[in-house]
This record gives C-alpha cells, sequence and structure tokens, in this order.
C-alpha cells in the first residue's frame, strides 16, 4: 500500500517514515506542488539482477572465429 506524502512532511518526520517502511513495508510516494517526483520503497523490495551481459565486439568473421565473446573471453 502506498501512501502519498509531501516533501515538507518528508523533511519533517523521515525518522518516522523510515521506520514504517523498515518495520512495516509501507511504501511512500512523495509529491511536490502536487506531482509525485519520488518513492520510498524498502531495498529488500528493489530486485537486483547480476549483470550477465556478453560483449560482442566488432569483430571481422574471418571464419571459424566466435561471433559472441564474453568479458572474460576478451580480457583474458
Amino acid at each position: 500500500m502506498s501512501t502519498t506524502v509531501t516533501a515538507t512532511q518528508v523533511r519533517n518526520e523521515i525518522s518516522q517514515i523510515i521506520n514504517k517502511v523498515f518495520y512495516q513495508g509501507e511504501e511512500f510516494i512523495v509529491e511536490k506542488q502536487g506531482k509525485p517526483v519520488a518513492r520510498i520503497t524498502g531495498y529488500q523490495q528493489i530486485i537486483r539482477k547480476p549483470i550477465t551481459q556478453e560483449f560482442a565486439p566488432p569483430v571481422y568473421d574471418m571464419g571459424g572465429t566466435k561471433k559472441v565473446y564474453t568479458r572474460e573471453d576478451v580480457y583474458e
């Protein structure tokens, strides 16, 4: 459940907001001049994916070469 708060409320009540996020799992939407500008949510709710992106350098295919290289292959 998201609770909407103003930037002034965040400034005045930041420790209470952080406690509610940490202990109760609440989420806050921060508004400035009536427009949402930020979201305060628990760190555990953020899904971190490891970077497993493959590196494909511009190598000309001379036959028999690999088309896709991993970072480890390039910096070996």
